[in-house]
């Protein structure tokens, strides 16, 4: 009877033990996922902040998917699917950011970056 009752709270022991393992290797994988995303949008922020903007800028879409070391690559390869779309509003160009999954299930990082629009001021030649 004693061996019976050690089997089972060593039994009960590793169910719990293994569930935690579980538990702790998908938040690892979400982290993991979360980081990427982040370095993403850095890079993806840092690339439209060095764009030049002017009143001719024009509102576009567009799609740039990634492989897990971050590189860009096609859609068949991807494990992160990065999706951007610019509208003006008065003097500003904001940018509505996405970063999920390749599948589109998950959706790790929104942003939206607003950028203002240079106007340029022609000075009249002064006679």
């Amino acid at each position: 009877m004693e061996l019976l009752i050690a089997l089972l709270f060593f039994s009960i022991a590793g169910a719990v033990c293994l569930s935690l393992f579980v538990g702790a290797h998908t938040t690892n994988e979400l982290s993991q996922n979360l980081s990427h995303a982040s370095v993403l949008l850095t890079n993806y922020c840092e690339d439209l902040y060095s764009e030049e903007i002017t009143s001719d800028s024009n509102p576009n879409e567009a799609t740039v998917y990634y492989n897990e070391a971050l590189m860009i690559c096609d859609p068949s390869n991807a494990s992160f699917c990065l999706t951007s779309s610019t509208e003006k509003k008065d003097d500003f160009l904001i940018t509505h950011i996405t970063i999920c999954d390749k599948d589109n299930d998950k959706t790790f990082i929104e942003q939206d970056i607003k950028r203002y629009i240079r106007r340029d001021v022609s000075h009249g030649s002064e006679n």
